[in-house]
């Protein structure tokens, strides 16, 4: 219970935090408390920052947990202790300083400083047979890894996607899909912009209303007979057939990023997000669509975590020029 409010109160105050960040607090909330006890500190939600910041050294120079682990516990604390001076928890300036001392001391560096180039995936699409002739298993990938791909989403909106909320324009040339589920982004009064895909007429390959089309009717049997009555568009291509989470998503798109020959050790699923948004700022794509195609509230969250540097050789480079 937070300090000085009402379990309702802090029950509500707990929602507001994504299902993934709850879980990562709780895991240090847990361990705060433990140390409470060790302490001897009566109550953890009127723990002092000098307290706090003792378990923040406790993690580090005992437990051996490196800044970004210490980082999510600095936060897990600034969410429940009182406020000091009119200040939080993770604003004070003891606890900043300690921190970058963690940093210093073990530093949390960008898992990635470049990003695979999307020709890539393109070339190996073109290597496949064409949609109707490939395997469910291998469409079903080649579907979730596209239209990733082609919209700069996340696999949580991509494993959103639901046959009830889409538009396909009678000459399918574009395909738009409205999102109907609460997702990472989701703010009061904001929400995840329709996902619209054109047709690629040039290049059936590569087409995403070509793949949507082959798929949707090579599992519309499927959808019937195993009584798939929720209308999500990804379901698991072998029996039991059902809706897949988003975490089976990030696993089909992390399997065909490693068919096509990326390194899936280095890069993951979440990567297509980055490929996708750098490859069109290259090409010279206005900015401003480049972030609201992604949905991100603002180009900070772009520079700082998405826009990397293509992935190339410098002498193979020369020698193709």
């Amino acid at each position: 219970m937070l300090v000085g409010q009402s379990s309702q109160v802090s029950k509500l105050v707990m929602n507001a935090w994504a299902d993934n960040t709850k879980t990562s607090y709780n895991t240090y909330l847990k361990q705060w408390g433990e140390f409470c006890v060790d302490k001897g500190i009566p109550d953890p939600y009127k723990g002092t920052f000098a307290q706090g910041a003792e378990f923040l050294a406790f993690l580090h120079l005992t437990k051996g947990m490196p800044f970004g682990t210490c980082a999510v516990a600095r936060s897990a604390l600034s969410a429940i202790l009182p406020k000091e001076d009119g200040c939080s928890f993770g604003e004070n300036e003891v606890v900043s300083k300690l921190m970058r001392g963690v940093f210093k001391s073990a530093p949390s560096l960008p898992k990635q400083v470049v990003i695979w180039d999307p020709v890539i995936m393109l070339g190996y699409l073109n290597s496949l047979p064409n949609n109707e002739e490939l395997l469910l298993e291998r469409l079903t990938k080649k579907l979730c890894t596209l239209l990733a791909l082609l919209s700069g989403a996340r696999c949580q909106t991509i494993a959103s996607l639901n046959l009830d909320f889409f538009h396909l324009d009678p000459s399918k040339s574009q395909l738009t899909f409205y999102i109907a589920k609460v997702l990472k982004t989701t703010r009061p009064g904001k929400h995840q912009a329709p996902l619209e895909f054109l047709a690629f007429p040039r290049n059936r390959k590569w087409c995403p209303i070509d793949c949507f089309t082959n798929y949707f009717d090579r599992t519309r049997l499927i959808r019937e007979n195993a009584n798939v009555g929720n209308g999500q568009l990804v379901i698991s291509y072998h029996a039991p057939f059902g809706p897949v989470t988003s975490s089976t998503v990030c696993r089909y798109v992390k399997l065909f990023l490693g068919e096509a020959g990326i390194d899936i050790t280095a890069f993951t699923a979440h990567s297509t997000r980055s490929s996708s948004t750098s490859k069109a700022k290259a090409v010279g794509l206005n900015l401003k669509d480049i972030i609201k195609a992604a949905g991100w509230r603002s180009e900070h969250c772009f520079r700082k975590h998405y826009d990397l540097p293509l992935k190339a050789n410098f002498g193979l480079s020369l020698l193709n020029n």
